[in-house]
């Protein structure tokens, strides 16, 4: 511990790669002590001669071990060799903070993508005498979220993170439910011994829990990660951090997000008609437009990606350059779709072919971002690594079509629905299983490559718009017009190509 009870560090420019997941920083640090406060802010001097790569994550640790003495699980050697190995989420900056409470010795690690409030002032981990918080993702709605506050305080950034210790202290944890936007987070309540972590309501940013034990007894250590290999030889259990949930030493889970149409007893809303559905996911679309660098838009050429790079085109202005990625094998029907939708769109477009024998050779390194075996999972995500690694060399976020198939059932077989209470049952589950399938893989194979990827379809008023639609609107009939999301294809007549619009 550094003059005080609580220490933050945050440095830039750290090279990063799997054959140095255990390499140490050093370098030279300015330090300046925090006005009325214990906390002790230490920044880098210089970021020259450096590789960069820019991504987001966390790591917290918790360690109930008695004593005055940092234990080494909270050491900042350790904290931040533990940060690199995802280290290709970032950094734009890694940050370490740590402090002791009267129950624990903390350390807070994150890696930084800068997309609000790019400056020094947004680095992570905020740490303050009494809260201090580490977060990954974007909350569209944060500056909204301080109106909400009793009264005014004082903020020393723009990054949407920051909010977050100023609910808390107004609310405690029912601030949480009031997020809108893609996050997993952990705050430390160090003036009264707590702790708070949340995932956001789908599971499109992936967060971990690990469990150790000490001398068997229940005491030990809780670390929380964004990525299981930050956890697998320093926790003796690990568990994904549930979707829609909040964690607190005091109540151990709680399920935050519960939405009524996943209720067994659910009512389909008859007034809600395609213009509501389509204003709905414009706001959602825009929402994720909010970014203080540049982005883009990944354009597969399927349905998806060109609805939303449709609602994009009218809220930037006519000369902004808007680049759009796609990524395929030579004269790929996506390739040849994505081309024509992006020349009506007026996108810079930009492809990557590739060819089997480049697949085949990064299935090692799709495995070690994506962490797992699945193969299924596995062979889909290799154009998404080459996507992402693409689009990765000319801007930081870009805004994809996934989720729009788990609200509309837009795979071929739900045309084998028996009825409308099944087909809208298999929407409910596959609802549910997003985190392990489409978002995992969007999540994995952008931040491979310090890219993000927002999913304006997973928005969480435009999915209970979306879903409350009665599933006989949704359901798959014979011929072209009746094909899986004809609901959702006929909003968007005229303004997307009927070739393109019709396509399966």
């Amino acid at each position: 511990m550094k003059n005080g009870n609580a220490y933050a560090a945050s440095r830039s420019g750290a090279t990063i790669g799997t054959s140095q997941i255990n390499s140490a920083f050093s370098g030279s640090f300015t330090s300046k002590t925090l006005r009325n406060s214990n906390c002790k802010v230490a920044r880098p001097l210089s970021r020259s001669n450096v590789v960069v790569t820019k991504a987001c994550g966390v790591l917290a640790v918790f360690d109930y071990a008695q004593g005055s003495e940092v234990p080494s699980s909270c050491s900042e050697s350790l904290v931040r060799s533990l940060c690199d190995r995802m280290g290709s989420r970032g950094p734009d900056g890694q940050g370490y903070g740590y402090g002791k409470s009267k129950n624990w010795h903390w350390a807070l690690g994150h890696q930084r993508l800068s997309i609000m409030d790019p400056t020094p002032a947004g680095d992570q981990p905020f740490v303050k005498p009494d809260v201090s918080v580490a977060a990954n993702g974007e909350i569209y709605n944060f500056r909204d979220l301080y109106s909400t506050l009793p009264e005014p305080v004082e903020t020393q950034s723009d990054s949407d993170s920051e909010v977050l210790m100023h609910l808390y202290r107004a609310f405690g944890t029912d601030f949480v439910s009031k997020l809108d936007g893609m996050f997993a987070f952990v705050l430390v309540d160090q003036a009264n011994g707590s702790f708070l972590a949340a995932r956001d309501p789908c599971g499109i940013k992936p967060l971990y829990l690990g469990r150790s034990r000490s001398n068997g007894s229940e005491v030990g250590k809780l670390m929380f990660a964004s990525e299981l290999k930050c956890l697998v030889d320093v926790c003796e259990e690990i568990e994904e951090f549930p979707a829609g949930t909040f964690y607190t030493p005091e109540t151990g889970y709680v399920k935050y997000y519960k939405p009524s149409f996943l209720d067994d007893d659910f009512q389909h809303d008859p007034a809600v008609t395609a213009s509501d559905i389509r204003a709905e996911l414009e706001l959602a679309v825009v929402k994720r437009m909010m970014s203080d660098v540049e982005y883009g838009m990944f354009l597969s050429g399927g349905i998806d990606s060109c609805i939303v790079g449709t609602l994009m085109r009218p809220h930037v202005p006519e000369h902004t350059r808007l680049p759009s990625f796609t990524v395929g094998m030579k004269d790929s029907p996506d390739i040849t779709a994505a081309r024509e939708i992006a020349k009506v769109l007026r996108w810079d477009h930009h492809e990557r072919q590739f060819t089997a024998d480049e697949a085949c050779a990064i299935i090692d390194k799709v495995i070690y971002h994506l962490e797992t075996y699945n193969a299924e999972l596995i062979r889909s995500s290799i154009p998404n690594y080459f996507l992402a690694e693409f689009a990765s060399k000319q801007v930081k976020m870009c805004l994809t079509g996934e989720g729009s198939d788990e609200l509309f059932g837009g795979y071929v077989y739900f045309a084998d629905a028996p009825d409308e209470s099944s087909f809208q049952g298999e929407l409910n589950r596959i609802y549910g299983a997003l985190g392990n399938v489409n978002l995992k893989r969007a999540d994995r194979m952008t931040m491979a490559h310090g890219l993000e990827a927002r999913v304006p379809f997973l928005d969480v008023r435009f999915t209970a718009k979306a879903m409350s639609l009665d599933p006989k609107l949704k359901t798959i009939g014979e011929g072209k017009y009746n094909r899986e999301k004809a609901y959702l294809r006929n909003m968007f007549k005229g303004e997307i190509p009927e070739e393109i619009l019709w396509r399966q």
